[in-house]
């Protein structure tokens, strides 16, 4: 029986067949008996990483064509504050993914909603686990500087920014 191939362009990563193209076997017509013949063209891959590891800070990362957007001041805070403490050897970018990975992964086993609206509240959370475990701060240090922030908000009248006065400027250490 004769048979056409047809070169249908493929990609192929650290393939073990040097072949760059995937045969199409296309009977040609003929007058007589048909053989079937069925077998389906393959290139092996066992043993072979045939994709990569997702960069799982980035999966749910709210962006548009331009790149990240925050809804919040405080969010824009947070994600170069998480930037710049790696940077600077605080901490490796695969420690700071696994820590968001842990936070998101903690919010699906509460039931909480995957639609991207405390994205940054998970951020922050594995943000401040992550300099708490390092040694940067201390949880009591961040307990109290939130205190500051929230006693600041509710003396601050309606309209006008919230700002830490000079009693709140620095948190205290035990």
């Amino acid at each position: 029986m004769a048979s056409t191939r047809f070169r249908i362009p493929t990609r192929i990563s650290e393939g073990r067949s040097a072949s760059t193209y995937t045969p199409f076997v296309f009977p040609l017509v003929n007058c007589g008996a048909r053989a079937h013949h069925l077998g389906i063209p393959f290139i092996w891959t066992c043993g072979t990483i045939i994709l990569s590891t997702p960069d799982l800070t980035l999966l749910r990362l709210p962006r548009d064509e331009s790149g990240p957007v925050f809804a919040e001041p405080w969010e824009a805070q947070a994600f170069a504050l998480a930037l710049k403490l790696s940077e600077q050897g605080h901490f490796t970018w695969k420690e700071w993914a696994t820590a968001l990975a842990d936070e998101l992964k903690a919010a699906e086993d509460r039931g909480q909603p995957d639609n991207g609206a405390d994205y940054y509240h998970y951020w922050l959370a594995a943000l401040e686990r992550l300099v708490t475990e390092k040694g940067l701060t201390q949880t009591s240090a961040l307990l109290e500087r939130k205190e500051a922030w929230a006693d600041a908000y509710r003396h601050t009248p309606h309209g006008q920014p919230v700002e830490l006065g000079t009693s709140h400027s620095k948190p205290k250490h035990s």
